[in-house]
């Protein structure tokens, strides 16, 4: 069984934290592709799909806490 302190604190604050880093993943993707910049765009979406995997699959490991729900919000 997972310490209290790792579910309840440390889990959402690091799904917080990757989701935060996967949107502002996204938007330099964009910004990339703006700038015609097709490998950068394609390597940067690499990386923010992995991240978002990981994140969502921790989710859904952890739907019985409310926190890493909102966290993810």
């Amino acid at each position: 069984m997972q310490e209290w302190w790792f579910t309840w604190l440390a889990l959402p604050g690091l799904i917080f934290l990757a989701r935060t880093t996967d949107v502002g993943l996204s938007t330099l993707r964009i910004l990339f592709i703006g700038q015609g910049r097709r490998s950068l765009a394609a390597a940067t979406g690499f990386f923010e799909a992995i991240i978002w995997l990981t994140v969502v699959s921790q989710t859904f490991k952890h739907l019985d806490n409310p926190l890493a729900i909102i966290a993810y919000g």
